[in-house]
C-alpha cells in the first residue's frame, strides 16, 4: 500500500482534531473527532497509509529537514504533502536531534521559536520575571535535555537572534522557503514521487474552532482557537482530494477561491458528515481513576 506523508505545522498536524488520547490540555471533546483529521480522510479516500510527520508550531526548515530525512523511504506511488508556515519561525530541529541522541525518543514535545513565543520571552525579560524565575521560561515552553544545558546567556542570545534576524523579515523568508520547496518538488518529481505544497494563506479559508463553537449552548464549551474544526478539516480534505485528482502541485488562497466556485459535492459525500455546534459530547471514556484531572473539568461533564 502506498503512503501519504504529511509535513508542516499545527494545521498539517490537525491540531484540535487529530487527538489520539485524552489529556488535561485538550478541548472538552478530546479525541472524539480524530477520524475527522484531514490527513486521515485523504488517506482513506485514496486507500493510503498516513505518515503524519508535522510539528505543532513547526518552522519550514523543520518540515524541509524531515522530508529530506524520510526521502530514502519514499516509493513511486507515495504522495508527499507539505504545508508552508510563516517564514520567520526559527527551527529547533537540530536541538531535537541532539535530544534524540541523548535518549529522548519523544522529541516533538516542544515547538520551534515563533514571534508570539519570542514576544513573551522579552516581556518577561523587560519586567524582570526572567531573573526572578530562572527556569520559568524554558520549563513553560521547552522540555529539552539539550536546552537545559544552555546557560542563561546562551538561551538569551538565541532569542535575540530570532528578534533581530527573523521576526520582522517574514516576507523575505516566505519567498526564500517558497523557492526552496519548489526546488524540492522538482527533485521529488524526478524521483517519481508526487508532491504537493500549500501556503499558509489558506488557514483562514475553512471553518475554525471558534466559528464552529461560537453559538454552542454550553458557554463553558465555547473555545477560542483559530485551527480548523472537524468541519473545516473535512472541507480542507475535500479541497486536497480535488487538487490531487487534478495534479495541481501548489495551492494557495486563490486556489481555494476557484475550488469553492466549482465545488465537487461527490467528494464531500464520501467524507465525514457535518458536525453541528451542539453535538453530544462522548464521555464514554471518562474514568477519574485513569484520568484524575477529570475532577476539575466541569466543561467535559
Amino acid at each position: 500500500m502506498a503512503n501519504l506523508y504529511i509535513y508542516g505545522c499545527s494545521f498539517s498536524q490537525g491540531s484540535w482534531v487529530n487527538i489520539k488520547e485524552p489529556t488535561h490540555y485538550h478541548p472538552f471533546y478530546q479525541h472524539q473527532f480524530k477520524d475527522y483529521y484531514w490527513g486521515k480522510q485523504v488517506g482513506d479516500y485514496f486507500g493510503m497509509d498516513v505518515r503524519e510527520r508535522s510539528l505543532g508550531g513547526g518552522a519550514n526548515y523543520t518540515a524541509l529537514s524531515r522530508v529530506m530525512e524520510d526521502s530514502h523511504q519514499f516509493s513511486k506511488d507515495d504522495v508527499v504533502i507539505i504545508g508552508l508556515t510563516r517564514g520567520n519561525r526559527y527551527s529547533l530541529e537540530p536541538i531535537r536531534k541532539m535530544d534524540f541522541e541523548q535518549g529522548d525518543i519523544n522529541v516533538d514535545t516542544y515547538s520551534d521559536i515563533n514571534v508570539g513565543m519570542a514576544n513573551e520571552y522579552f516581556r518577561r525579560e523587560e519586567s524582570g520575571e526572567l531573573k526572578k524565575s530562572k527556569d520559568g521560561f524554558t520549563n513553560s515552553f521547552f522540555h529539552s535535555a539539550t536546552l537545559d544545558g544552555f546557560s542563561d546567556e546562551e538561551f538569551g542570545l538565541m532569542m535575540h537572534f530570532h528578534r533581530i534576524w527573523r521576526a520582522d523579515l517574514d516576507a523575505a523568508y516566505n519567498k526564500h522557503y517558497s523557492e526552496q520547496f519548489k526546488q524540492l518538488q522538482g527533485i521529488l518529481f524526478r524521483s517519481g514521487v508526487s508532491s504537493y505544497v500549500w501556503n499558509f494563506d489558506i488557514w483562514g479559508e475553512f471553518q475554525t474552532v471558534v466559528e464552529w463553537l461560537s453559538t454552542r449552548r454550553n458557554r463553558r464549551q465555547r473555545k477560542v482557537d483559530s485551527h480548523w474544526s472537524p468541519n473545516g478539516s473535512t472541507s480542507f480534505a475535500a479541497f486536497v482530494i480535488s487538487q490531487i485528482k487534478q495534479d495541481i502541485g501548489y495551492w494557495d488562497k486563490k486556489s481555494v477561491g476557484f475550488y469553492k466556485r466549482t465545488l465537487d459535492h461527490n467528494i464531500l459525500n464520501k467524507l465525514q458528515p457535518y458536525v453541528d455546534t451542539n453535538f453530544e459530547v462522548d464521555t464514554s471514556w471518562c474514568d477519574e481513576k485513569t484520568y484524575p484531572w477529570l475532577k476539575n473539568r466541569k466543561d467535559i461533564y
